[in-house]
């Protein structure tokens, strides 16, 4: 298993967050699931890449979210962790409460015949 957590931290700071300036996961979960597909689409589960393969998709998850139009005030923190594809089960489970009304996070996951994916993201509004 491959594990690797990225953060971004944008230095637009916003007034507390109203229903406009909270992040969307309808936003997040698409461009996490393409960036995926893209990167592990026909790859072999090679245990020596994958710690550098998870912290490459960490980064450019952060990148592309920090472009994203309305999330300038927002800190990611992303996580990838990536497995072997044996049939196994596999669960994550993350939680964060530093501001309810504001912060939140989203899940993508992704699996091909040799890969099973998990990206999380939790999205921090600077204010």
């Amino acid at each position: 298993m491959a594990t690797s957590t990225a953060a971004r931290y944008s230095q637009t700071a916003i007034p507390h967050p109203d229903l406009i300036h909270r992040f969307r996961t309808s936003c997040a979960r698409p461009l996490m699931g393409d960036i995926l597909r893209d990167e592990l689409g026909n790859r072999q589960y090679q245990v020596e890449e994958m710690a550098a393969v998870s912290k490459r998709i960490s980064e450019i998850i952060n990148k592309r979210l920090a472009k994203v139009p309305g999330l300038e005030g927002f800190k990611f923190i992303t996580n990838v962790s990536i497995f072997q594809n044996d049939g196994q089960g596999a669960r994550m489970f993350t939680s964060m409460v530093w501001d309810p009304d504001s912060d939140t996070a989203v899940q993508e996951i992704y699996t091909n015949e040799n890969i099973k994916c998990v990206a999380l993201v939790l999205a921090i509004c600077v204010y």
